[in-house]
C-alpha cells in the first residue's frame, strides 16, 4: 500500500514538473481570470488564456498559446473541467495563473 501510495504522489509531482500555465498579465493591470481549450470537435487546440482589466469585463484581452494540445492535456490537472473536446478553468477567486496548469507528460 505504501509503494502504491509512493508512486501516486511521486507521478502528480513530476505531472506538476512539466505542467505549463497562461502567461503573466500581458499589461499593467490585466489579471487572470479563466482559461479555456477546445470548441467541442477538434482532437487539438491552443489554450485561451483570458485577462481582465481589474475584474472589469468590458476590458478583455485574449492570449493564446504557441502549442496546440489535445484533450489528456487538461484531464489530469486540478481546477480543469473537461468534456467533450472542451475544457474550461477558472480562477476568478485567485487571478493565479498556476491554478489552472495543463500539458505535461
Amino acid at each position: 500500500m505504501k509503494k502504491i501510495l509512493l508512486v501516486c504522489i511521486l507521478y502528480f509531482v513530476a505531472i506538476s514538473a512539466y505542467a505549463e500555465t497562461c502567461p503573466p498579465g500581458p499589461e499593467a493591470g490585466y489579471e487572470f481570470v479563466i482559461a479555456a481549450w477546445g470548441n467541442h470537435s477538434k482532437e487539438r487546440d491552443v489554450v485561451r488564456c483570458h485577462y481582465y482589466y481589474y475584474s472589469d469585463y468590458d476590458r478583455h484581452i485574449e492570449v493564446d498559446t504557441y502549442t496546440s494540445y489535445e484533450e489528456n492535456a487538461f484531464k489530469y490537472h486540478r481546477g480543469w473541467d473537461v468534456s467533450d473536446h472542451y475544457a474550461l478553468c477558472n480562477a476568478y477567486a485567485t487571478k493565479n495563473v498556476n491554478d489552472c496548469p495543463f500539458g505535461g507528460p
